[in-house]
């Protein structure tokens, strides 16, 4: 999907691809490097790639995921559901799980892991 993206980009001469992910999937993300790669990389707002031919920013990775739906609802959206069957049982959705239920006893647990990130933007790739 996201060498779809860049084609359609470069065929369009964008410079900018802005994405979707907000703050809990950037928490998320710094969870399974941290459990499963061993690191503690997580998606920067703003990346560089292609030698800064084009650049990805992320405008929602500072809003939670509730403060989303939560004006999303405000605003009659319309809600589009994730049609994957295994939405529910991926790694990503242990995380949101992990995180939740140290919430309950650590409130502030998404705001450390959040300022834990490392939220550098990575060099640029070689693609």
């Amino acid at each position: 999907r996201r060498k779809r993206l860049f084609d359609i980009a470069r065929k369009h001469k964008c410079k900018k691809v802005a994405l979707g992910h907000h703050k809990d999937d950037i928490i998320q993300t710094l969870l399974l490097n941290l459990f499963f790669h061993g690191n503690t990389k997580a998606m920067a707002p703003k990346q560089e790639m292609f030698k800064g031919k084009i650049h990805i920013i992320r405008p929602l990775a500072y809003v939670l995921e509730a403060e989303l739906a939560k004006f999303a609802k405000q605003q009659n959206f319309p809600v589009a559901c994730c049609k994957c069957p295994n939405a529910n049982s991926t790694k990503r959705d242990l995380m949101a799980k992990i995180v939740k239920k140290i919430e309950k006893v650590n409130p502030m647990i998404r705001a450390n892991l959040f300022s834990a990130a490392d939220l550098s933007p990575s060099p640029a790739s070689k693609r």
